[in-house]
């Protein structure tokens, strides 16, 4: 609806005379409803008509199509009636109350008697109210009160005829009837006419101000975290407990009766040490009310951390990390946090710091192989752990089983010759046949036996087996010493420089290798033509003549020195025409090959 088209030109209110009744015209646009509040109250029984105008419009502008009129009537007057109201006062206290002529018309006068218990209430006092009082005669030993009042020009509504003030004698909880009696029903108009009434007799009630007593059942001073304490009070009243409440830490909850016993459970909070406040208030149907002084309950934590998990790696390689990660909790909070473990061999433990659910990472001793052991141990500020400490409540100590990934070192391999004869079975001068191969090797792995596991070296360049096996001479835990001889038996490596190689294997399967070369030459051979014949004859005996340019840096004793005195086969350190005659009888087969 459009606001401003709903006024009191709009909507028109008038009596059954047709005059207009004054009022206020307002709209609720959100319930969309009409109100109009007249001025003055309306009159009883007069019907009233009310109609809506056709300048009422709508938002878009609209209005009614005509105007839309009813009526309604209002309720007859109702009838005079004296009466007094129900009071309280506490023992020895006094409270005035009006005696009442409501909806009366032109009340002029009136006799009025009100009689009470006089062991509970006395008169103290009779005052005027909006009438002028004649007279007035207070009994309390036979327990009445009588009154009488008038008005010249008479009064209408709800009329005070006189006040009574009262004073409570009897005992708490003790009532008193105040009966009204209207003398020889003299309620008189300004015409000397009787009016009708009706009678509303009160009461007077000494009030109970004695509060509820209490004692303590149960009154914990002391919590620990997430457990739960008995408050309990024994109550008593004179006339009964109405409102019982506990606070606690400021927030009202209500107590549980059981009889004269009322109790509360507090549950003390699992993650908080703060001190809780409470306290008890009881009151009865009066209000009269008692409050327990406020108890403080000191809160301890008496709950132990947890490791919730504890996760990592299970193997890790020498000279590594491992990780590790552990999550661990605690109601109000974990205040020491470590991680202990033991290196491989070792018989002490390290520890270390540790933080919530962050990777911790333990490095391995890059000589040893075996199981790396550790565990975490938690406590929180109370000190109710400790927690995974396994010597003292039995927790798991993990393992990490750590490997070796590291090759073996070859520190030396050396040749004793690097240059050797080839071996056809006829002596030689000692030694000139052979190469003793010795091979020093190191491993990180220092904490087991035997840890080198092979040490080999390849002969297939001398046509021999491909693998020959060194021989272990001294050394062990990460050292290692092995030696071989070699001889070239084959024609494979003669005349020509071999590549040996040495592979060296740990407990692991790592493996290195490393490189030596041994040079082969054949015996009487001079011309370095791999073969004994004329040549070298003739090589030799042109040299003793000084015809070859090496007459200045003769054939090497090696390899040109064939034969000694009396044909001895180891030679005799030179190189001369013995050895030229020895290479050309084996050429004529009538000496064995060099």
């Amino acid at each position: 609806m459009n606001e401003s088209t709903l006024n009191d030109e709009t909507i028109i209110v008038e009596n059954s005379t047709g005059s207009a009744i004054a009022g206020a015209v307002t709209y609720d646009s959100a319930t969309r409803t009409v109100t109009f509040d007249p001025t003055a109250n309306l009159e009883y029984n007069e019907t009233y008509n009310v109609t809506i105008t056709m300048g009422v419009a709508d938002l878009a502008g609209n209005n009614m199509a005509s105007n839309h009129t009813w009526n309604f009537t209002t309720s007859a007057p109702p009838s005079t009636t004296v009466a007094i109201a129900d009071v309280k006062a506490g023992p020895g206290e006094s409270v005035t109350v009006p005696i009442m002529v409501n909806y009366v018309t032109n009340l002029s006068s009136g006799e009025i008697n009100v009689s009470f218990n006089q062991s509970v209430v006395h008169v103290a006092e009779v005052t005027a109210g909006d009438m002028s009082i004649g007279a007035y005669n207070i009994n309390n030993a036979a327990g009445w009160v009588y009154v009488n009042a008038y008005s010249v020009q008479g009064k209408s509504g709800d009329v005070i005829f006189a006040n009574l003030n009262l004073t409570a004698v009897g005992y708490e909880t003790e009532v008193s009837p105040l009966n009204i009696t209207v003398v020889d029903d003299l309620l008189i108009d300004t015409g000397y006419n009787y009016i009708p009434y009706k009678l509303s007799n009160g009461s007077f009630t000494v009030k109970d101000v004695t509060p509820p007593t209490y004692n303590w059942i149960e009154k914990p001073t002391n919590g620990t975290t997430g457990e739960d304490f008995l408050v309990s009070v024994f109550v008593t009243d004179n006339v009964g407990i109405t409102n019982h409440t506990i606070t606690v830490d400021g927030t009202d909850y209500p107590m549980t009766k059981n009889g004269d016993y009322y109790n509360y459970t507090i549950h003390v909070p699992w993650n908080s040490t703060a001190d809780i406040i409470y306290n008890c208030t009881f009151k009865d149907a009066e209000g009269n009310s008692n409050t327990t002084g406020d108890i403080t309950m000191h809160v301890t934590d008496n709950d132990k951390p947890t490791i919730i998990n504890v996760t990592g790696d299970t193997s890790a390689t020498t000279g590594e990390n491992a990780s590790i990660t552990a999550t661990f909790a605690d109601n109000i909070g974990v205040t020491y946090a470590k991680i202990f473990w033991r290196q491989i061999g070792e018989s002490s433990w390290e520890s270390d710091s540790i933080s919530n659910n962050t990777v911790y990472n333990i490095t391995a001793d890059d000589d040893a192989v075996g199981n790396i052991s550790y565990y975490v141990v938690v406590n929180d500020t109370a000190g109710n752990g400790p927690v995974g400490d396994p010597s003292t409540d039995g927790s798991v100590v993990y393992n990490i089983t750590v490997t070796d990934n590291d090759a073996p070192t070859i520190i030396a391999a050396v040749l004793s010759r690097d240059t050797i004869l080839n071996d056809n079975g006829r002596p030689r001068k000692l030694g000139t046949n052979v190469s003793v191969l010795s091979v020093n090797v190191t491993d990180n792995v220092r904490n087991q036996p035997n840890w080198i596991t092979s040490c080999v070296v390849d002969l297939s360049e001398l046509g021999l087996a491909t693998d020959a096996n060194l021989t272990h001479e001294s050394g062990d835990y990460g050292l290692w010493n092995g030696s071989i001889a070699i001889k070239e038996t084959e024609e494979t490596g003669v005349n020509r420089t071999n590549t040996l190689t040495i592979n060296v294997t740990d407990g692991e399967g790592n493996f290195n290798t490393s490189t030596v070369y041994l040079t082969v030459l054949r015996r009487g051979d001079v011309y370095r033509d791999n073969a004994v014949n004329i040549m070298d004859t003739q090589y030799i005996a042109r040299y003793r003549a000084h015809l070859e340019p090496e007459w200045s840096n003769p054939p090497t004793v090696l390899v040109g020195d064939v034969v000694g005195v009396a044909g001895d086969p180891t030679g005799d350190g030179k190189v001369n025409i013995m050895d030229a005659l020895y290479i050309a009888k084996y050429r004529a087969n009538l000496e064995d090959e060099p």
